[in-house]
């Protein structure tokens, strides 16, 4: 089975995307797509890292318990 490490729609309740240059240390790293026409076309969930480097939502999707 192939898993993309990329999400276009950001979990219910989420703020907009951030750039790289705004994630910090305890910042959500899954990677989603920016439709803001300044913005790079890498873009990150930014929310609270909860489990690796990903919020609960993305880490749901990427880790098997």
């Amino acid at each position: 089975m192939t898993v993309s490490l990329f999400h276009p729609e950001r979990p219910l309740g989420a703020s907009k995307p951030i750039d790289i240059t705004e994630l910090h240390q305890d910042s959500c790293r899954w990677a989603v797509e920016s439709s803001a026409p300044h913005a790079s076309p890498w873009a990150f969930c930014g929310l609270k890292r909860v489990r690796g480097a990903y919020c609960a939502t993305h880490a749901a999707m990427a880790y098997r318990d």
